[in-house]
């Protein structure tokens, strides 16, 4: 195997430890190891900015665009492909949306037969103090909370290569990125897709499942009617209470609005461009888009998804 190295249009962020291993195997590709990212061994010619926030004097959080990874694999179509695979993999599985699957350059080190490679480090540095006069170090930004905890790599990773995940959960993500990305429309119109596309989802499979479960019985009729006349607001009302025996209407009102008034943002932009005046929309801003994809997680939620996405934090 070799060391290839990986320069990524976008950070990583990762949580480390001092006694985490020098590198930990990829539990989808069995003859792959992911190398420590706070390492020594990046080639000059190659990006390696990075950042660091302290935890203590054993742990850190550190981010990199550089990659570091122990692989077989000589053919470079073949390695990118992979590669490629794995950091969708670890987008979705850590929630951490600025993981980009692109890949700006990638360089290989020296063959070696041996199964292991010995990995200079650089040191931790100490924890960050706290000043008599109450200064305390900026908020985590939200990036923290996403961050690939190096040691868990392998449970991380424990899934097919060929992973595919939900539609809604790549629409959230892009969404988030379009946050960080000042895109508020992107982000915006994402959540709202992610929703529809979920809420559509569930309550086709809650029909298709009773079906099954009467398998004599004609089509129903009545959804079928509901189904004809459904829009933003009986989705989640009345065909959701039909089919779910949960209504977000009269379960949660205030999140109910949040819905509707994201639902109408999404279509303003689509239709215009723009939000104009009129009913009450999300605005198109750091803030605003922020506000837009809490509703659209907690919508999620509400259809008995996982949350645990990482949103900005609001300026």
């Amino acid at each position: 195997m070799r060391p290839v190295f990986v320069n990524l249009p976008n950070e990583i962020w990762w949580k480390l430890g001092r006694e985490d291993p020098d590198t930990v195997p990829l539990r989808c590709l069995p003859d792959w190891h992911i190398v420590f990212p706070m390492n020594k061994m990046v080639p000059n010619g190659m990006v390696r900015e990075t950042k660091l926030v302290p935890l203590d004097e054993v742990s850190c959080y550190f981010a990199s665009r550089s990659l570091c990874i122990l692989s077989a694999d000589t053919e470079l179509p073949v390695l990118s492909e992979k590669l490629r695979k794995v950091l969708n993999i670890l987008r979705h599985r850590s929630r951490q949306a600025e993981v980009s699957t692109r890949i700006s350059l990638i360089g290989f080190g020296n063959w070696t037969e041996e199964e292991s490679i010995s990995v200079e480090r650089y040191e931790f540095p100490p924890a960050p103090s706290v000043e008599p006069l109450g200064f305390v170090p900026l908020p985590m930004e939200h990036w923290l909370d996403s961050a690939v905890e190096f040691k868990s790599i392998a449970d991380i990773s424990n899934v097919p290569l060929d992973s595919t995940f939900p539609v809604y959960s790549t629409l959230l993500l892009d969404s988030i990125d379009g946050i960080g990305n000042c895109d508020f429309r992107k982000a915006i119109l994402f959540a709202a897709m992610a929703v529809e596309i979920l809420a559509s989802s569930k309550l086709e499979d809650a029909y298709s499942a009773s079906k099954q479960e009467h398998q004599a019985a004609p089509d129903d009729p009545v959804y079928g009617l509901l189904k004809k006349r459904a829009n933003a607001k009986n989705l989640v009302h009345e065909v959701s209470l039909y089919l779910l025996g949960r209504s977000l209407l009269l379960e949660d009102k205030t999140l109910y609005d949040g819905y509707l008034k994201l639902k109408r943002t999404r279509d303003k932009i689509a239709h215009t461009g723009e939000v104009v005046s009129g009913k009450p929309t999300f605005s198109l801003s750091r803030n605003g888009s922020i506000e837009a994809v809490r509703i659209a997680v907690r919508v999620l939620e509400w259809f008995g998804e996982e949350g645990g996405y990482a949103i900005p934090i609001p300026y």
